[in-house]
């Protein structure tokens, strides 16, 4: 049995997403790179009960829509709503209180794993999360939407640029 001191309160769950058993997790810390040996706890009936993580993928800078195995329903995945996310303590960096968004000082590497740039600056006011961006010199807005995967270990969003996007 999992001890709940082994565990990190990673946030909350919001409201469903969709009809297909996405759920809103509100994050107060930057979230692991997800595996199989990697669930997220969350307490029934008083004991942290492990779910396991079918997909990950970004809302806004502070929240992300996480999508459970076996849950493939709206009515299913609502039991989550209101509750507290916990995830393995050693997995979890701890956010220090800054002002700089998330993600700021990640570098953005294209599909073609060449160096674009990193970002400096994120625009979360609106629906299209937009990342300010240094590109040798040069400030490029990206679009967040592009993104294909981030690594959290190594601080780098992976991102698939149209062709001669920087060049603008």
């Amino acid at each position: 049995m999992i001890d709940k001191k082994d565990l990190y309160n990673a946030g909350t769950f919001g409201r469903p997403h969709g009809v297909k058993g996405e759920i809103t997790l509100v994050t107060n810390c930057e979230l692991p790179d997800f595996g199989k040996d990697s669930p997220v706890f969350c307490e029934m009936d008083g004991i942290p009960v492990p779910f396991f993580i079918e997909s990950v993928r970004p809302k806004s800078a502070g929240s992300v829509l996480v999508k459970f195995e076996d849950i493939d329903s709206e009515r299913d995945v609502k039991i989550f709503t209101g509750k507290t996310a916990c995830l393995y303590a050693y997995l979890i960096k701890k956010n220090e209180k800054s002002k700089k968004p998330a993600y700021t000082g990640y570098q953005i590497i294209d599909e073609n794993l060449s160096f674009k740039g990193v970002i400096t600056d994120v625009d979360d006011s609106t629906a299209n999360i937009l990342l300010k961006a240094d590109c040798g010199g040069k400030d490029i807005i990206v679009p967040f939407n592009l993104y294909q995967h981030i690594s959290h270990t190594e601080k780098i969003i992976y991102m698939k640029l149209p062709e001669g996007f920087t060049d603008i």
